[in-house]
Formats: C-alpha cells, sequence, structure tokens
C-alpha cells in the first residue's frame, strides 16, 4: 500500500471511528423525533440518519480537528445550550445561546453541521425541529403532533412550536374553512379588507372569519380608523398568531431564521403570548387577504410570519 493510499485509509477509520461515538447522540435524536420507537424503525431512519453522517463525514474530510471536538461536545450536556422557558420573550444567535466555554464556540465544523440539522425537513418535519431537538440540552421526546419538546426547571415538559423563515400560522381551527372570498366579495366590493374605514365592516368581517379573540376584534374596531394600512397589518397578524397558540395550546414558540449571506443562524422564542404588542414588536406579519393568499392554499384565517429584520439588527 502506498503512502497516500494509507493516509487515506487511516483518515477514513479516524472518521468512522468519530461516527460509532456520535452514534449514541444521533440514536437519542431519531428516538426524539419519532424514527425510532421501540426499538424499530419507521421508513425515514435510515434517510434522516445517512443525511446526517455523511454530513459529519464531509465535515470530518475538511475540518478534522474541529468535528471531533464537535462530537466530545455532543455527549457532554454542559457544553449544549438550554432552551430557555424562564423568559417572556428572547431573541438572541446560535453563537449566543452556547454556554461560556464551550468548545462549540467558534467552531466551524459545529456551524456546518447545525446549517445542515437546521435545513432538514421531512414529511410533517419542518425546518428547525431536528436542529433544536439535536441542540438543546433539555430537549426531550414528545408525542408525535408536536414539534419539541423541554423540561423545565421544575421538572415539568413544556410543548414549544417550531418554525422557521416566513411560516404560516393558523388563526382558525378548520383547516377547511372558506369563507373569506365572499367575504371580500360581499362586505368589501372590490377594495382589500386593510384599506376599509368602516368600523362596522370590520367588525363583521372578522366576526365571520372568526380567527381573533373576541376581545381582540373589540380591541381591533377601536383602534381601526387610529392606524396605517401596515399596522393594521401587524396588529391583525399578531392577534392572529395568539390565537394559533390558544388553539394548539403549545407552551412555547420558536421560529429560526437563516442568514444565508452569512451561513448563521438566529432564533427568536416566545414564552408569553398575552401581549399582542411584543408579538408584533418581533415578528413582521401578512395577514391572509383571499383565499390561498398565503403559503396555506387550504383554510381561512392565515397569516404568514417572519423575524422582523431589524429586531436582530439591534440586538447586534
Amino acid at each position: 500500500m502506498d503512502k497516500e493510499t494509507l493516509i487515506l485509509t487511516r483518515a477514513k477509520e479516524v472518521i468512522e471511528a468519530q461516527l460509532e461515538i456520535f452514534q449514541p447522540r444521533l440514536d437519542e435524536l431519531l428516538a426524539k423525533k419519532g424514527y425510532k420507537k421501540n426499538g424499530k424503525k419507521n421508513a425515514l431512519h435510515d434517510k434522516m440518519e445517512r443525511t446526517i453522517k455523511d454530513c459529519v463525514r464531509s465535515i470530518s474530510i475538511e475540518h478534522p480537528v474541529e468535528m471531533r471536538e464537535t462530537i466530545k461536545a455532543f455527549n457532554i450536556p454542559s457544553e449544549l445550550p438550554i432552551y430557555p422557558l424562564d423568559c417572556d420573550y428572547c431573541e438572541t444567535t446560535l453563537e449566543e445561546m452556547l454556554p461560556s466555554h464551550s468548545r462549540l464556540k467558534n467552531n466551524i465544523a459545529f456551524e456546518k453541521l447545525c446549517i445542515v440539522l437546521y435545513d432538514i425537513s421531512n414529511k410533517g418535519i419542518g425546518k428547525g425541529e431536528v436542529l433544536s431537538a439535536f441542540l438543546f440540552r433539555n430537549s426531550v421526546s414528545v408525542d408525535s403532533g408536536r414539534d419539541g419538546g423541554f423540561s423545565c426547571t421544575k421538572g415539568r415538559i413544556k410543548t414549544a412550536e417550531i418554525k422557521a423563515e416566513r411560516a404560516s400560522l393558523k388563526g382558525t381551527e378548520s383547516a377547511r374553512k372558506d369563507v373569506i372570498d365572499s367575504l371580500n366579495k360581499e362586505l368589501l366590493k372590490g377594495t382589500i379588507i386593510f384599506d376599509e374605514e368602516s368600523p362596522d365592516t370590520i367588525s363583521e368581517y372578522f366576526k365571520r372569519l372568526d380567527n381573533i379573540s373576541v376581545a381582540n376584534r373589540e380591541k381591533l374596531v377601536k383602534d381601526w380608523l387610529s392606524l396605517t394600512a401596515d399596522e393594521r397589518k401587524q396588529m391583525v397578524g399578531a392577534m392572529i398568531h395568539q390565537r394559533y397558540q390558544e388553539i394548539d395550546e403549545f407552551d412555547s414558540y420558536a421560529h429560526w431564521r437563516k442568514d444565508k449571506k452569512n451561513n448563521t443562524l438566529s432564533v427568536v422564542i416566545i414564552n408569553d403570548f398575552s401581549d399582542i404588542e411584543e408579538l408584533g414588536k418581533r415578528f413582521k406579519y401578512f395577514p391572509q387577504t383571499s383565499r390561498g393568499g398565503g403559503t396555506q392554499a387550504l383554510g381561512d384565517g392565515y397569516t404568514d410570519a417572519n423575524i422582523n429584520k431589524e429586531l436582530l439588527r439591534m440586538q447586534k
């Protein structure tokens, strides 16, 4: 065996040895996301496992030392961040969440692995869900109807809804609700709701659309004429966001964003949904104004939401 082949063979052996160390953590992740139950794999298990292992192999070739440190850190809970549940709101970056002593800080292999984990989505698994299950040391397994779960200081398990980029949030319980186009035709006669100036029309419109609470509808009607069209959109979007939490009854909401220019990750976490103004500061909303008017083609009463970029700039 020539010297070059020997080096490549040895490098492959080292990488595979690192993957063996990584395997228990990977198995834990796949179990948390429901890919392995009672020792049995489902159809997506092998695909998910192969995707992550291929990523680890690829990064190991380019950044062997950093990848070795990353694998070590993932097996030491104190090296990983805790999903914050003891605050009302949290806006932070992946780097800022890490403990100050963690070997994952300023680790390019860790950053690249997290981007791959973030981008994984498949059949009911949205962007950010796999990363959240893998990253936070207080992550726990939850039933398939939940995006994530995290243990808090009192030992209670809190459920989390996890979204990413521009995401759709529902304001009605029925995915088949279909009244918005008829409301537009009957009540608005060619205009869109955010240009409407009649409080009575606003009240009737949102009463029949039924995507915000009664108390919020009353507040909306009261404030409507003092708001610009953009302010109206923000208020309605935040009210739908609040209604979404009431419908699905999750304890926490995490919304990830990838900066494509710098390939970095940020997250906004909400644990208190009581203040629509606070929600409006953190997200830019795009409420649906016609059937299929958002990224959701089914059902009425949705809003799209994205992290407010200005908020993230202020954090820097």
